[in-house]
């Protein structure tokens, strides 16, 4: 009886979860009474995923696979298909014996935050299979769903069998692919500021966000390394344009800040270095980049 009760109580708070979020779809209905009884049947509960898939007009894209702490399996799926406009949609679902326990997207048409919600199935972030899904991607023996928004950020979801977190993300620009920054094994996130067309400047101003079992964290030992040596390998050639020398300088500031230099004095010495630099065609995409280095380098920004 204790079981059932926490297998009702488990159902209940993902569908309450899924209603107060309309970034999540709801799942079917079902019985009350199907909830107080213990449920242990992947084959079922992959059911269930087709036949809303099957009522949302979406199909199979993308499947991962993997293994919960105690050997049950644990399999998600990456769905797509079209909305009422023929945009593209996508939604991402994941199974356990016991449960749907991750139901992302698909976002409802017209919704203004459609391009920053996580929805699609990542099946591995790097090419060639490197830190797949259903896998433990931080180290604390739980494995990892990745999904992916439209606009390329990435959320990490820590899965149980009755249930899924995201994972806390801490860094200074939202992340969109992934590495092992400090080489313990476990996936760190890379997060860059975006480029807009026509930038002459275009600096890649980069964080990262070391993985800890249960957050990605940018104010971290090992992040600070990295972001000293990008900040003493990074020069431009003596005889680059001048577009290239205030890239580089650029791309330095931010990671001599990030690296944990006080922000004031690294500007300091920005804008006394650029000087020879800046023209009136380059001065208004100059002072953009400064302002986010000021703005953004050192303050945390939870995402």
């Amino acid at each position: 009886m204790r079981r059932r009760a926490a297998l009702a109580a488990a159902w209940f708070a993902a569908a309450g979860g899924c209603a107060s979020n309309h970034h999540v779809s709801p799942f079917l209905p079902v019985d009350a009474a199907v909830l107080l009884t213990p449920v242990d049947d992947l084959p079922a509960q992959l059911a269930r995923v087709d036949a809303e898939a099957r009522a949302l007009g979406l199909q199979s894209e993308a499947r991962a696979e993997g293994k919960l702490p105690g050997g049950e399996a644990l399999v998600a799926l990456g769905l797509i298909g079209r909305d009422a406009s023929g945009r593209t949609i996508r939604a991402t679902r994941v199974v356990s014996p016991s449960a749907i326990v991750l139901a992302l997207g698909p976002t409802e048409l017209g919704d203004p935050l459609r391009d920053a919600a996580p929805v699609a199935l990542v099946e591995s972030v790097l090419p060639g299979g490197g830190f797949p899904s259903c896998r433990d991607l931080t180290g604390d023996e739980v494995p990892d769903v990745v999904a992916r928004a439209d606009d390329g950020a990435l959320a990490v979801y820590s899965v149980t069998r009755l249930g899924a977190t995201r994972m806390p993300v801490t860094c200074a620009f939202p992340p969109t692919t992934a590495t092992d920054v400090n080489g313990d094994g476990r996936m760190d996130l890379v997060c860059r500021a975006a480029r807009e067309p026509g930038d002459e400047l275009a600096p890649e101003l980069l964080d990262v966000a070391i993985g800890d079992r249960v957050a990605f964290e940018h104010d971290h030992p090992d992040a600070a390394a990295f972001h000293q040596r990008r900040a003493e390998a990074r020069r431009a050639a003596a005889d680059a344009d001048a577009a290239a020398q205030l890239r580089a300088l650029l791309e330095v500031a931010f990671a001599r800040v990030r690296a944990g230099e006080r922000t004031e004095d690294v500007v300091e010495g920005l804008d006394r270095d650029a000087v020879r630099w800046v023209t009136p065609a380059t001065r208004a995409r100059w002072m953009n980049h400064r302002r986010t280095i000021v703005e953004r380098a050192r303050p945390p920004a939870r995402r």
